[in-house]
């Protein structure tokens, strides 16, 4: 009945093109919500239950966007369903892994990197700019640090400078990297990520060596 239609009118695109695309969607019902919440908190009803529908909706895209951006990395030699959950990505400026402990060593390095944070891996690329404004940019795999050989006591932060330092240890080598935020609101995002990401990774150790150390740190065990 739509064909006969769509001839009949003189119409050229068909039902998927008409249609509202899922992504498309989300982004409507988070508009949406937001006039819903700015309602019910008017009327002074309770919004608990529709900011936390909203939160989602915000939340959804962001994180496609996140895994689109991971899914144009070139030559990763791991397998991104390994790396665990991305927790953080952005453009920062870092240093190459060195072993020397000068840091001038290290900030004669600096370049324009894209930096993925997983649960289990931090990696770090070269971006290869969009060719047209209809494109994306793409990737390219540099170097990553695990993050179960990250020192988490080296991890050293200098908050007037916007920048910290990641210490990683393996078999007896040492390698050193910095990263440079380009604000304090840059720097006081990927500083608690990563702290909380070390600190997983220390309470996972401390977990298998010390089970009953680990149940008593544990709330839920209280």
């Amino acid at each position: 009945l739509f064909k006969e239609i769509r001839k009949k009118l003189g119409q050229k695109l068909l039902v998927s093109d008409l249609l509202i695309k899922p992504v498309q969607r989300i982004m409507r019902y988070q508009l949406l919500l937001k006039e819903i919440l700015k309602s019910t908190e008017r009327m002074g009803d309770e919004s608990r239950a529709i900011r936390s529908a909203l939160q989602v909706m915000i939340e959804v895209p962001q994180q496609a966007n996140d895994m689109m951006n991971v899914g144009r990395i070139k030559d990763l030699p791991t397998n991104v369903h390994q790396l665990g959950e991305l927790k953080l990505q952005d453009m920062l400026s870092v240093s190459d892994p060195i072993s020397s402990k000068d840091s001038k060593d290290i900030e004669k390095k600096f370049k324009e990197r894209r930096v993925f944070l997983f649960q289990q891996s931090m990696i770090f690329c070269d971006e290869i700019p969009a060719k047209d404004k209809y494109s994306s940019p793409n990737y390219t795999y540099k170097y990553e640090l695990k993050i179960n050989k990250l020192q988490h006591k080296e991890f050293k932060r200098n908050k007037e400078l916007f920048q910290f330092t990641l210490v990683e240890v393996d078999a007896g080598n040492t390698r050193r990297v910095m990263c440079q935020c380009k604000d304090d609101e840059q720097y006081e995002l990927w500083v608690t990520n990563v702290n909380k990401v070390l600190q997983r990774q220390m309470d996972l150790i401390i977990a298998l060596t010390n089970p009953t150390a680990a149940l008593q740190k544990d709330p839920r065990s209280k």
